[in-house]
């Protein structure tokens, strides 16, 4: 089978074309294994309307995904499927997104509004944290956790995700965010993804980051926000679709034996 592995901002992915066959959770739990596969935070396939069906490394069907996103635009640029500065909609299980490529390895992502997640309150206290979690859907659902001082430590940010992870049924991606320091309208985010665990970056969760942030006043308008693999630029009107732009990068090519 012949794959392209993509990273954005360090959140990494093996793409597939075609559609997935019913093998798929299986493959990507053995693709995605970073010491006896390829080694990836999912696997993707892609085909040629353009539709994008993500599964997570533990096998587990994901809605969306803004890196994965990125990626596919700057692949799809590669191939001349999609020139500069044009608009295209993909389809993923959560509906159509619209991305543009606005350099080779640069692509920005209109992730669509913000809207609640099914079956919950807006906010979750958290006793052992100390602070309140902020649920919000990108799409998939996010739990955003916002730390007046700074981010957790990494054994309690590793400790907590793996718990706050499961706060609903299907689990939730779990984001603690923080002020940067020396700039106020800048925000550092810590991620947590339902099915992947720590990752370096997540695009959906720092678009939900921002817009709790300029829901409760902490930053008004666009915001860079860094995460452990780099920084996106993210925005939002609190009226339109959260704007999302970074960058995306083909890591290698190759063929794997299923």
């Amino acid at each position: 089978m012949n794959f392209t592995k993509w990273e954005g901002l360090g959140n990494d992915f093996i793409f597939v074309v075609g559609d997935p066959p019913p093998q798929a959770e299986a493959l990507a739990v053995q693709w995605c294994d970073r010491r006896t596969g390829i080694g990836a935070d999912g696997l993707v396939y892609i085909n040629d309307e353009p539709r994008m069906v993500i599964f997570n490394s533990d096998g587990s069907r994901a809605s969306t995904c803004g890196n994965a996103l990125r990626c596919l635009g700057a692949w799809r640029h590669q191939r001349g499927l999609l020139p500069l500065n044009h608009w295209e909609e993909v389809t993923t299980d959560s509906g159509r997104r619209r991305l543009r490529v606005v350099r080779a390895d640069r692509v920005e992502v209109d992730m669509g509004s913000p809207g609640k997640v099914e079956g919950t309150a807006d906010l979750l206290p958290i006793p052992e944290v100390g602070l309140p979690g902020h649920f919000v859907s990108m799409g998939n659902p996010h739990l955003v956790v916002l730390c007046p001082e700074k981010l957790p430590a990494r054994a309690d940010f590793e400790r907590w995700g793996a718990q706050l992870t499961r706060s609903i049924p299907g689990g939730v991606n779990v984001e603690f965010v923080a002020r940067r320091a020396g700039a106020p309208n800048q925000l550092e985010v810590l991620v947590w993804e339902r099915g992947a665990g720590a990752t370096q970056a997540c695009g959906t969760g720092a678009c939900a980051a921002l817009v709790v942030a300029i829901r409760l006043g902490w930053v008004q308008g666009a915001s860079r926000v860094g995460l452990p693999g780099g920084e996106l630029e993210i925005d939002w009107n609190c009226q339109d679709g959260v704007l999302m732009t970074g960058p995306a990068r083909q890591v290698f090519e190759g063929n794997i034996h299923d």
